[in-house]
């Protein structure tokens, strides 16, 4: 790899070799965590084995899955703590080291292609040095090193990759795009669009938390979740090939994919919640079929896309849920017959909590439904009933012919209709 004269001048090779081990502020926190884990494990077997002792009921089977478990748990502790104490790094003026709990990794400064820069939101960043030979394993540093001016002047020399990538996907989008404008009119114009892509993703973002927290009047949040992965197809092939779904990081050109998949999750999310069905397999063709036309239209106006064979698969598969959740929602908004009315008693309540939380109410047997249920109902509904409450069912046709029905108040002068025998 050549060096620039810049480089050179900053770079002095009689600094090195020079060995950096893991910061203490690092070791305090990782080392501690790592004993922790191990003694909870280890504490967990104990608990076990007396449990087995103590009661004979206890299937051999489980007792030895948790105790898996927690070797698991007691094991990854320990190396955690283990590696902090022996990870170095060594760099030379012609290469590098790396030596972790099990292994020793050298690279020579010529194998070495450039270097990418990885941060994430659940650790310390990482440095990967890239081979030139593409068959090589990537070396990885992580950041938890206590580093000095001489370890970034070493890196200074690397080709820094993910500018290389940024600076190409520029120069691409500037050869490419509205040729035909003087090069200050197609850079505002391209400017203009970037915003309009920035603009279009936040305001995914606002209206899924919207849908998520606050009353839909009107169902004007529905509809807007409803029309944003389309208006995304639609933008992609319209400014074609400025915009694009699952564009790589380095990638200058605007990403549409937030508006093309989060609408969907949260209408699959609303729809469990607010529309139910008597049956699994009319909402799963649903499904299917929604997520074909969607995840259709999106290769078909991105060609880029349909080169990422992985990354289309992976979001298609969450491409499927706006096919469910939209397919119900307008099943039943859309659904213009008079609903049939049931009248029910609140037999129990009760929260499924973990990431998110999931309200239920238990009620009385109805119409078609011949035993007490949970259904799931939105959180002002939940707090809004209690037990032993008078509450109706709704049930209708749908306007895709799937049956559908949903828990509300009920009206002051209730006529309820039954079907005709």
């Amino acid at each position: 790899m050549s060096v620039s004269p810049k480089d050179t001048a900053i770079f002095d090779p009689s600094h090195y070799p020079r060995t950096y081990e893991v910061a203490l502020g690092w070791k305090l926190f990782l080392i501690p965590s790592g004993i922790l884990f191990t003694l909870a494990g280890i504490g967990a077997i104990v608990f076990l084995l007396l449990s087995h002792f103590n009661n004979t009921n206890v299937p051999v089977w489980a007792i030895v899955f948790l105790g898996a478990l927690s070797a698991a748990f007691a094991g990854m502790g320990a190396y955690a703590a283990l590696s902090v104490l022996l990870y170095r790094v060594t760099l030379t003026a012609d290469g590098i080291e790396v030596v972790e709990l099990f292994r020793r990794r050298q690279l020579s400064f010529r194998e070495i292609h450039g270097l990418r820069r990885v941060r994430t939101q659940q650790g310390p960043p990482t440095i990967v040095l890239v081979p030139n030979d593409t068959k090589a394993k990537k070396l990885k540093i992580s950041l938890v090193l206590k580093r000095d001016r001489d370890f970034e002047e070493w890196c200074a020399r690397l080709t820094d990759l993910d500018h290389q990538e940024l600076h190409q996907s520029e120069r691409q989008l500037a050869q490419t795009l509205y040729q035909d404008l003087m090069p200050h009119e197609r850079s505002a114009r391209i400017k203009r669009l970037r915003l309009v892509a920035k603009w279009i993703n936040g305001a995914t973002f606002v209206v899924c938390i919207a849908a998520l927290g606050l009353p839909d009047y009107g169902h004007v949040v529905t509809g807007t979740l409803l029309a944003l992965p389309w208006v995304a197809v639609w933008m992609v092939s319209r400014f074609q090939p400025l915009y694009r779904f699952g564009a790589k990081r380095n990638d200058t050109h605007p990403d549409l994919t937030a508006p093309l998949m989060i609408p969907g999750l949260v209408l699959a999310v609303r729809a469990m919640t607010d529309v139910h069905t008597l049956d699994w397999q009319a909402p799963l063709m649903l499904a299917c079929v929604g997520g074909i036309a969607l995840g259709g239209s999106a290769l078909r106006v991105d060609p880029w896309f349909r080169q990422q064979h992985w990354a289309a698969l992976l979001m298609g598969l969450f491409i499927c849920a706006y096919g469910y959740g939209a397919g119900l929602e307008l099943n039943a908004l859309a659904d213009s017959t008079l609903p049939n009315v049931y009248a029910t008693q609140v037999l129990g309540k009760r929260v499924s909590r973990g990431k998110s939380s999931t309200f239920y109410l238990r009620v009385a047997p109805w119409g078609p439904v011949t035993e007490a249920a949970d259904v799931t109902v939105s959180a002002g509904r939940y707090q809004a009933t209690r037990i032993g409450d008078r509450v109706c069912v709704f049930l209708g046709s749908g306007v895709f012919r799937i049956p559908w029905f949903q828990i509300r108040d009920c009206p002051d002068n209730l006529v309820v209709r039954v079907p005709p025998r």
